[in-house]
């Protein structure tokens, strides 16, 4: 099937996720005609979100359709992708840390005698955190984490009691010596009903403040284009801009967009994936890069059982940003 024009951008964004939707801001606040491709679709928000199928794995926007292998010291298993409009931020628990000054500093064993090194710093970022955290209303309590960097504005949401068994943890960690925190949270404590399906499940009733309940909405309402089921096959750079080639998840026809630059913001594991599925290796020095080294932070969950039931909670609504930390 032969691939037909789908229109021309000053910019075209491949992916809707955290990166796609701040890189997309500002070029939409500029005037530019902007194009969204996501490879998923809308998520379906209601009273299937709190069953054990809406699991973020159990659902349709999880998907396994792109061979990706993941090697680690567990062996080699496949890697499936989020799919759908906002991206993980559908799913995610709504935590909402920023980075630390430190995580800008090159690491020694990495850099060794490349010299290669981040281009900015935190304080370089650090107002844009507060606009991004304003846009998400983040619930928070600066000053409250130990390690929290240098801010130059406050949280825009207030943190709400903690529930009585939060309350329990922090007070038996504090007499150990340690110094629980409130975990900075999207989360709009209007809307909250205190259940048990934060963390991997879409909000069935919008209370997270995901990217398409909150940004997308916004974007799309000063002009930018999304156009969802849009799977990326290619990208080709060319004499004046960027072709673009997609194919339609439902109908499988083949389109073509041209743009001015393209911003390949599809996440850690789809976006190289583009970028090699394209031959842009061969066009970057450092091209055999792509696609290797991903680094996460290290972190873990301590889950625990208390002897007895903790009193009903009042108001309803006491635990909804009653996440801690240590």
């Amino acid at each position: 099937m032969t691939a037909v024009p789908g229109g021309s951008y000053d910019a075209i964004i491949i992916g809707s996720g955290f990166g796609g939707c701040f890189t997309a801001l500002p070029l939409v606040e500029a005037g530019m005609k902007v194009l969204m491709l996501e490879r998923g679709d809308w998520v379906e928000r209601g009273p299937h979100n709190w069953g054990d199928e809406g699991a973020f794995v159990l659902t349709s926007h999880y998907t396994t359709e792109s061979s990706f292998i993941l090697a680690s010291g567990l062996g080699k298993r496949p890697q499936g992708l989020c799919t759908c409009v906002g991206g993980p931020s559908i799913f995610y628990g709504g935590a909402s840390f920023r980075f630390r000054e430190a995580d800008f500093d090159p690491a020694p064993e990495i850099v060794a005698r490349s010299a290669a090194r981040w281009p900015v710093h935190y304080e370089d970022l650090e107002p844009h955190y507060g606009t991004v955290e304003h846009l998400l209303a983040i619930a928070g309590r600066a000053g409250d984490d130990p390690t929290e960097p240098p801010r130059s504005s406050a949280y825009p949401q207030l943190v709400s009691p903690l529930a009585d068994a939060s309350r329990r943890i922090s007070d038996a960690a504090t007499t150990l010596g340690l110094h629980p925190f409130r975990i900075p949270m999207a989360i709009d404590g209007g809307k909250c009903t205190s259940c048990t399906t934060c963390d991997a499940f879409a909000c069935a009733v919008g209370a997270k403040n995901d990217l398409a309940s909150r940004v997308i909405p916004l974007l799309a309402s000063r002009g930018m284009e999304l156009r969802t089921r849009a799977v990326v096959t290619a990208v080709d750079p060319s004499s004046g801009g960027f072709s673009v080639k997609t194919t339609d998840a439902n109908s499988g026809e083949r389109l073509t967009f041209r743009g001015g630059r393209v911003i390949v913001a599809a996440g850690a594991l789809a976006t190289p994936h583009i970028l090699l599925a394209s031959g842009l290796k061969e066009r970057n020095p450092g091209g055999d890069t792509i696609g290797r080294y991903l680094m996460r932070h290290c972190n873990a969950m301590t889950y625990g059982f208390f002897r007895e039931r903790s009193p009903p909670r009042s108001p309803p609504q006491a635990d909804r940003h009653s996440r801690l930390l240590f």
